[in-house]
């Protein structure tokens, strides 16, 4: 019996059905939508999508950012030095607040800018590093964070309990400032609670 090339009606089928069974497995399991942007951007100027500058103790050195505006209304927003630290859960904490570290070597050209819709503009900062400062690398960041009061609110009701859900838009880039010399080891034990 010779072989045919012609596919059989039931093979046809077949084939059709194999091929919607992704599409329906896929409908079923449908991605969650992604996060709302922030409407704003924060980027590095420069070679790198982080910010690294290399000093020497007592020296000043200089770099940039770009803030832009993604959203079609025009924005306020705040720019901040940060001590960088690790977060409880993991990642990093990027602290607004008292400055206790690298943060406090940290100063930005604007505290607070505003950019028209779809407008960015580069700001300046420059970092100042104490004479005493040890070698290796000194962390710190640079935040930005809308002026208004956060827009995207929620509440719900469960039980008895009301709770309000805040989000507040917060953007941030990592500074590294790396100085010359042996780098020394070492491992403190801060709490032992």
């Amino acid at each position: 019996m010779p072989f045919s090339r012609r596919p059989t009606a039931l093979a046809l089928a077949a084939a059709l059905t194999l091929a919607a069974v992704p599409a329906v497995a896929s409908a079923r399991r449908a991605p969650a939508a992604p996060p709302t942007p922030a409407g704003f951007t924060l980027t590095a100027v420069g070679p790198h999508s982080y910010l690294l500058l290399k000093a020497r103790g007592g020296a000043t050195v200089r770099g940039s950012v770009r803030v832009g505006n993604t959203g079609a209304r025009t924005l306020t927003l705040a720019l901040l030095p940060s001590d960088l630290a690790n977060a409880a859960a993991g990642g990093a904490d990027y602290r607004t607040g008292r400055l206790a570290s690298t943060g406090r070597w940290v100063r930005l050209a604007s505290a607070r800018l505003t950019l028209a819709p779809h407008a960015s503009r580069i700001v300046s900062f420059s970092v100042r590093v104490p004479a005493h400062a040890a070698a290796g690398s000194h962390y710190a960041g640079i935040v930005a964070v809308p002026v208004a009061r956060p827009t995207a609110t929620s509440s719900r009701t469960k039980g008895r309990e009301r709770f309000t859900i805040r989000r507040i838009d917060r953007l941030a880039l990592p500074l590294t400032v790396r100085l010359p010399g042996p780098a020394r080891r070492g491992l403190a034990l801060r709490s032992a609670a």
